[in-house]
């Protein structure tokens, strides 16, 4: 009854929270971390689709998560005055790219930070790609354009993107925006986004399971979709400031009280 579950502890309440959700035929497995104070709690639940329990060590992509590292980097790169946060991103590229504007309206590190540069997707940028996919093949389709994309099939796509709104005027999730966002965060350290990352980030915090290359298959969870077919890994290309990290739970518990720590 209602009285019996409040009257569990909280840690009892979410193990159970955490049981049900396994009920569900979506859900195979579990690895939950939780920062109460400066108490922790982690929790592994379910089977991986090796058949065993995930642990410590089991390491998953976190796919867009790692966003969040990427903008880390741009805020401590205005945080040390390299940038601004309104700076016209082209005063940081190569060549003109008069087509990164529309109507005298120059895309900014702002506009790439919030998904409102107007910028595509993904690249490659392949028309009608998202319009009714089939979700058991579309994962597969987008690491075959993706597959070993460079920094200058990159950027000689950017120059061919046709703006059609004022940046900043419309909200329009891009992968690009990211990517770019790296890119140009390595022209302005002379770095690579790797090195950014375990200088800046992975290394401070001490991190030392999360990676965006080098990955141990051995430690990594594979996914499957909610009709059971297993999805592929994600594909390597030259910068995946978009999607790339993999990491574990226990790392992920670190950044996040780095995060709440003002």
């Amino acid at each position: 009854n209602n009285i019996s579950i409040e009257a569990r502890s909280p840690i009892e309440r979410i193990e159970n929270h955490l049981d049900s959700l396994l009920i569900k035929p979506e859900f195979e497995s579990l690895s939950v971390g939780i920062i109460d104070g400066e108490s922790e709690h982690i929790f592994h639940k379910g089977k991986l689709l090796t058949n065993q329990t995930p642990t410590d060590k089991t390491t998953y992509e976190i796919a867009s998560l790692t966003k969040t590292f990427t903008g880390t980097l741009l805020a401590r790169a205005i945080q040390e005055k390299k940038i601004l946060l309104d700076d016209d991103i082209r005063k940081y590229l190569i060549g003109p790219f008069p087509n990164l504007s529309f109507e005298g309206h120059p895309i900014t590190f702002r506009h790439l930070a919030t998904h409102q540069s107007g910028l595509p997707h993904m690249f490659p940028n392949k028309i009608g790609l998202f319009e009714n996919p089939d979700w058991d093949r579309l994962p597969f389709e987008i690491n075959e354009l993706q597959k070993d994309y460079s920094r200058e099939q990159f950027f000689s796509e950017l120059s061919q993107v046709e703006l059609d709104t004022v940046p900043g005027s419309q909200f329009l999730y891009s992968n690009v925006g990211a990517n770019l966002i790296g890119f140009l965060l390595e022209d302005v350290y002379n770095k690579s986004f790797e090195d950014l990352l375990n200088e800046q980030i992975l290394g401070p915090l001490r991190m030392t399971d999360t990676k965006i290359s080098e990955i141990n298959p051995k430690q990594l969870a594979f996914g499957q979709n909610t009709n059971k077919v297993r999805m592929p890994l994600r594909a390597r290309k030259k910068m995946c400031a978009d999607g790339g990290i993999v990491t574990t739970v226990i790392d992920m518990l670190k950044y996040l009280r780095f995060h709440l720590d003002e």
